[in-house]
């Protein structure tokens, strides 16, 4: 597996990277990739030295958090350039090189366009194809011996939207809990019919329980009961649980986000 990690220097990106390279570590990747963009707009005055440019004052910042994990880890770190918005420059990239999961914080990576906090994040969300981990600020890695996904009624066109998440479980030794939000009125459900051919037939526990105030606030109580390791979610564009991805919904998530977030795309 190879993950990408784009960061900006600062202290929640810096953090996500410390996540994604323990995370790549404990799943035994092939490669986390460390990445910056940068633009002529970018303010890298305090951060030259004498006859210096920006671009090699940024060459120089990656090669040292290469070295530095590189010394401290067994995974392969390795670290990627790119002048350019990194909405620009990222979408396309890892179509091209086809990475297995992007790891970004809930905040930072705000310096150019002016971008505000969690702009980043919630706009990769809507750009990628590739699945997103979304790690709240300050949160320190532990493996994912327990996973969540969060589910409503209606299962997923393609039955291979959940395989990143089936992957990492089988990988973690994880247990798999499914949990399905029903409205307060509807009766519990004790399955939902071909849940089997989307996981591959791992074992899960299944639960169902009422929504209470919001889907996001039902399944953060859930994950902090539980003590969950990983929250799943599908972005879709059908069911009603897609009010979570509502734009003006995606922030409100990632700024309370209290457990990390797995991204698919449905």
């Amino acid at each position: 597996m190879k993950i990408f990690c784009p960061i900006d220097f600062s202290d929640a990106s810096l953090n996500a990277l410390k996540f994604a390279v323990s995370f790549g570590e404990s799943i035994n990747a092939s490669l986390v990739e460390i990445s910056h963009c940068f633009t002529e707009t970018t303010d890298l005055r305090h951060q030259l030295e004498p006859h210096q440019s920006g671009e090699e004052a940024i060459s120089r910042k990656l090669a040292d958090l290469e070295v530095s994990f590189s010394g401290t880890h067994r995974v392969k770190i390795g670290s990627s350039l790119f002048k350019g918005h990194p909405l620009d420059v990222i979408p396309a990239y890892l179509k091209q090189k086809q990475h297995d999961f992007v790891v970004v914080g809930t905040k930072g990576l705000t310096a150019v366009r002016n971008l505000t906090v969690g702009s980043f994040t919630e706009e990769l969300i809507f750009s990628l194809a590739t699945p997103i981990i979304v790690i709240p600020q300050d949160y320190a890695f532990r493996p994912f011996a327990d996973i969540v996904l969060g589910v409503d009624d209606h299962l997923f066109e393609d039955t291979h939207v959940l395989q990143p998440m089936v992957d990492l479980s089988k990988t973690c030794s994880g247990t798999l809990h499914i949990v399905h939000v029903r409205k307060p009125e509807e009766t519990p459900i004790d399955y939902l019919h071909r849940l089997d051919e989307y996981l591959e037939h791992v074992p899960y526990n299944f639960y169902s329980i009422p929504l209470k105030d919001s889907v996001t606030d039902t399944l953060d109580h859930f994950c902090d009961e539980h003590a969950i390791d990983l929250l799943c979610m599908v972005h879709r564009d059908r069911g009603w649980m897609i009010n979570i991805f509502h734009r003006s919904k995606v922030k409100e998530k990632l700024f309370h986000l209290k457990t990390p977030l797995l991204v698919l795309q449905g």
